[in-house]
């Protein structure tokens, strides 16, 4: 019986623990912006930024391991899922090892262009970025299978071991490096958790041996979609602290990192629905029903809750600044709302790019939303006269790419 409601109802638990875990990152930055020191709370949050932009080969992965699952799943191949998931994870395994290599080669020039002098920090962020890509193998296997509870959960793991081992390392003095290291040993720790759910989850199942050729086919008719997409998403995501980080001073990074956090709650609420949205919309494409209903079911309540989070910050900003943040980062309190201008396009951009991500009509999508990813960089570089002038263009290209793909999807044939 408690079985059953579980798997009924295990999408709503799932959006219930991520917004719990949001909540947890968010003490997270509580915690470090009250514990470091202005210059240093931007310098961590750059390199946690850029820790995400080069962790997005596990994403990719992730994505696409995510949806073969669901389609087997779809037709009813369950026996081929172990062998699926084997096959996904020595590979993905392979890819983080040598992408981690690459990136520590580039660590002193990664360090030099974001002003870094310490190029461990870099190194440290490259070895989480293989660990996060390992991990993407066992929590998309986990979320093809919908097994929502144990892919939320993980997320949490991820959280309470990232905030715990991050407040220690503080605590006796590591600064800069403490919630560098706190990340690391929670990806360790989650990665462990993974282990332990697929384990439970193949036990007793029969090993099929499933055509490994045909198996990367199939995936890398995806792969360059969902590559350029999931890349676009965590460039835009991410590209704005550390553009701020190199074009302006220390101080500047890290009273805008108080402002973007603040900001990003709209953000990460909204974006919520994207871990229930992708498996359902693969699921469903694979069985060859339409899935624009879906789509905008998702869409109206993205919006509904950007304008709510959006109205909650402009009336309650100052307050949520002085209790997060402390009266040091008041002066981020005019910048918020100049960052809500990039941030909820942002945001729409995410829901589109993992809805189209899981259907097979891309092509538009990924072509757009790739020169206008490339437009989004291109008018930073140019104009970054002040950080004002950077967003608000940014923030306009972005949600110029967002209304030209929605209509895309509503009256596409």
């Amino acid at each position: 019986m408690i079985k059953k409601l579980f798997d009924k109802y295990s999408s709503f638990l799932l959006m219930a623990m991520m917004i719990g875990v949001g909540g947890i990152n968010y003490l997270f930055q509580i915690v470090i912006g009250r514990t470091l020191t202005i210059e240093e709370y931007g310098t961590v949050n750059s390199l946690l930024s850029l820790t995400s932009i080069i962790s997005v080969p596990g994403t990719i992965l992730a994505m696409i391991i995510s949806k073969q699952v669901s389609i087997a799943l779809a037709k009813g191949n369950v026996s081929s899922v172990k062998s699926l998931a084997r096959i996904f994870i020595m590979l993905t395994c392979l890819i983080g090892l040598v992408l981690v290599l690459i990136e520590i080669c580039l660590s002193g020039w990664i360090g030099r262009y974001l002003h870094v002098d310490e190029t461990g920090y870099v190194v440290i962020c490259c070895v989480i970025s293989g660990l996060t890509i390992a991990l993407q193998s066992f929590a998309g296997t986990i979320q093809g299978m919908q097994k929502f509870f144990e892919y939320g959960f993980q997320s949490f793991v991820t959280a309470i071991c990232k905030i715990g081992f991050s407040v220690l390392l503080i605590a006796v003095g590591f600064k800069v490096g403490g919630p560098l290291w706190g990340m690391l040993i929670a990806q360790v720790a989650t990665l462990l958790y993974c282990m332990l759910v697929l384990q439970h989850a193949f036990a007793g199942e029969t090993y099929i041996a499933v055509d490994i050729k045909q198996t990367l086919l199939d995936c890398s008719r995806d792969l360059w979609v969902i590559a350029l997409g999931q890349l676009n998403i965590s460039v835009l995501t991410n590209c704005d602290l550390i553009l701020v980080k190199r074009f302006f001073d220390e101080t500047d990074a890290g009273i805008y990192s108080a402002a973007i956090i603040i900001a990003r709650l709209v953000m990460y609420v909204s974006t919520m629905l994207i871990y229930v949205l992708f498996p359902k919309v693969a699921n469903q494409t694979a069985q060859g029903k339409n899935t624009q209903r879906l789509f905008l079911k998702s869409l109206a309540a993205n919006l509904v809750i950007i304008a709510a989070g959006c109205i909650g910050i402009a009336l309650l900003g100052r307050w949520i600044i002085q209790l997060f943040l402390g009266n040091n980062y008041l002066q981020s309190y005019d910048m918020i709302k100049i960052a809500l201008a990039y941030i909820v396009p942002v945001s729409v951009f995410t829901i589109i790019t993992n809805y189209v991500s899981a259907t097979d009509k891309v092509r538009f999508f990924t072509v757009s939303s790739t020169v206008g990813t490339l437009l989004v960089l291109g008018a930073a570089c140019i104009w970054h006269a002040t950080i004002l002038q950077m967003l608000l263009i940014m923030g306009g290209i972005l949600t110029i790419v967002c209304v030209i793909n929605v209509l895309h999807i509503l009256f596409r044939k």
